[in-house]
């Protein structure tokens, strides 16, 4: 395929997700859910993959763009962003490592929401979801206000006092699922620590600017997180390496 197909390809995806989410709608999972699962069809991942790949050699902006929004995220994986529509929508995908079972290993995430619906497609490897509520009866946790710091550098976290949460849920993700969650929706995600995992994630805009972090009472959470980009190059190859992860693998 050349470039002009490509580019053809990749505006016909920016436009269905342009139709199907707008800012200051609500979006529904139906809506999310229909413009993000075609993606992952066997026919359909090489050619976004090998187009976004294209796209980011022959346009440096657009690929500095998204390399400076893509990083390790503090929730223990890859963030790479595929498409940045913002502010009514971000397609991405999150890569989780197989872990190497020392002291450090265990669940990378604590309980939270987010500041946008989202829905998910499960491309490899598998994951287990905790869905939680508030719960007079439940576990007593420490809750934390979560926001962005001034120039997207990071995410600053202060106290807000103590929750109880208890256990709504519990779901087994593996290849081929696709879920939708609300912003309010807390929950915590562990990857299956001997597979690498990835998910192609639909970012909806967003509702709010603060996210509720729960962690367990007296556990060390740091005040400060910091967002350590990708450079342009290092983005490429990521790009690479995802598409060898999801179709390849």
């Amino acid at each position: 395929m050349g470039d002009g197909e490509f580019s053809r390809f990749l505006a016909d995806v920016r436009s269905d997700f342009g139709s199907a989410l707008r800012a200051g709608s609500s979006p529904t999972a139906r809506a999310a859910l229909g413009v993000l699962t075609p993606l992952r069809r066997k026919d359909t991942t090489p050619l976004l993959l090998d187009a976004l790949i294209d796209e980011a050699e022959r346009e440096p902006d657009r690929c500095e763009r998204n390399a400076r929004l893509s990083y390790g995220h503090a929730l223990g994986f890859e963030k790479i962003v595929l498409m940045d529509g913002a502010p009514h929508y971000m397609l991405r995908a999150h890569v989780w490592r197989p872990s190497d079972g020392g002291a450090d290993s265990g669940p990378p995430e604590h309980v939270h929401n987010h500041r946008f619906a989202f829905a998910s497609s499960v491309m490899r490897g598998e994951l287990a979801m905790t869905v939680f509520g508030l719960d007079p009866s439940g576990t007593a946790m420490s809750r934390f206000r979560e926001e962005l710091s001034p120039g997207d550098e990071g995410w600053v976290l202060s106290g807000a006092g103590e929750d109880r949460l208890g256990v709504t849920s519990e779901l087994h993700l593996t290849a081929g699922v696709d879920y939708f969650l609300s912003p309010d929706a807390l929950h915590h995600i562990l990857p299956a620590p001997h597979l690498e995992t990835v998910t192609f994630c639909l970012e909806t805009a967003s509702v709010r600017q603060r996210t509720d972090v729960y962690a367990p009472l007296g556990a060390p959470v740091p005040a400060r997180l910091p967002k350590r980009p990708l450079s342009p190059a290092a983005y490429k190859e990521a790009l690479r390496a995802l598409r060898g992860l999801v179709v390849a693998g």
